[in-house]
């Protein structure tokens, strides 16, 4: 279980927050990867799990938690993810603060390599490496490896961030957004701190299985990305297309092994960012957006 450990002058205080929406089975073995973490310098002085609303295993999540420093929200009715974070923002007390979904399972050093550079104090926020679990053997598997090695490569030069983050105190409330992570980094930037992306941060993530929910997820992800261009002048590393192309020819060779589905690929992207524009341009998003079912089976 989670304890408090001895205050000490060298140590990082965080709070956890973790946005949760059906996530009953997810929460568990979360929690169950961030109790096994291998902490030195850093110390979780509390986990805020701000839940949707859903009875579905509430119960044994309650009792999981019992006697820890956990504490549940249950918000009556689903509002949008930006909403949940609003209101660990409010909540959280120490200094800085780790970001995730509960559909991820942490590394046993995640939360320690996250954090250890806000011993810098020009560090302002941090993101870790998402690696997907899917199986490389099927064409969505193959997707979600290739986002997020891309994503990887990318981070190097330029952070990008999405799944775990960490951030110092001093967002106060961010903007109804399709980009939680981004929107975060665009104030932390505008507030003059250093970005930085930390590879030894894993988190393991479930890649989409099926189309439909392939282009519910990355539509929206697009579309989120230019509204926040439009109203922060922030630009996420991935939103030209050709950056991502010129990343991805570096390393072709590593891809081309299977070159039908690299060129469906890359077009389903290059659709799903016509499809993304064009809802921005409408402006049709919603920000309580349709779960991906298909990426929720991260225990299996």
């Amino acid at each position: 279980m989670l304890k408090n450990m001895p205050a000490s002058k060298a140590m990082i205080h965080i709070s956890v927050g973790v946005c949760a929406y059906q996530e009953g089975e997810n929460v568990q073995v979360f929690l169950a990867s961030l109790w096994a973490q291998r902490l030195g310098k850093v110390c979780i002085d509390e986990v805020i799990i701000i839940w949707d609303g859903h009875e579905e295993a509430q119960a044994h999540v309650l009792e999981m938690i019992k006697g820890t420093n956990v504490k549940l929200v249950i918000s009556p009715e689903r509002q949008g993810k930006f909403v949940a974070i609003n209101q660990f923002l409010e909540m959280a007390a120490a200094d800085v603060l780790v970001m995730v979904s509960a559909d991820l399972i942490l590394g046993p050093d995640s939360i320690e390599c996250l954090c250890q550079p806000f011993l810098d104090g020009r560090v302002g926020m941090t993101g870790g490496r998402p690696i997907p679990k899917n199986s490389a053997l099927t064409f969505f598997g193959y997707m979600a490896h290739l986002q997020w090695q891309l994503h990887h490569a990318l981070s190097l030069d330029t952070p990008k961030f999405g799944e775990l983050v960490a951030f110092r105190m001093v967002v106060g409330r961010i903007a109804p957004t399709l980009v939680d992570e981004e929107e975060v980094a665009a104030v932390i930037q505008g507030k003059g701190y250093v970005l930085r992306y930390v590879p030894d941060a894993v988190v393991y993530n479930k890649g989409v299985e099926t189309l439909k929910d392939f282009f519910r997820q990355r539509r929206r992800v697009y579309a989120g990305h230019l509204d926040l261009k439009k109203r922060q002048g922030y630009r996420a590393a991935t939103i030209n297309g050709f950056v991502v192309l010129r990343y991805l020819l570096k390393d072709i060779g590593v891809y081309a092994k299977k070159p039908l589905w690299l060129f469906a690929a890359v077009a389903l992207e290059a659709w799903v960012r016509m499809l993304g524009w064009m809802d921005f341009i409408l402006n049709k998003n919603s920000y309580a957006w349709p779960m991906a079912k298909s990426t929720k089976s991260l225990h299996e």
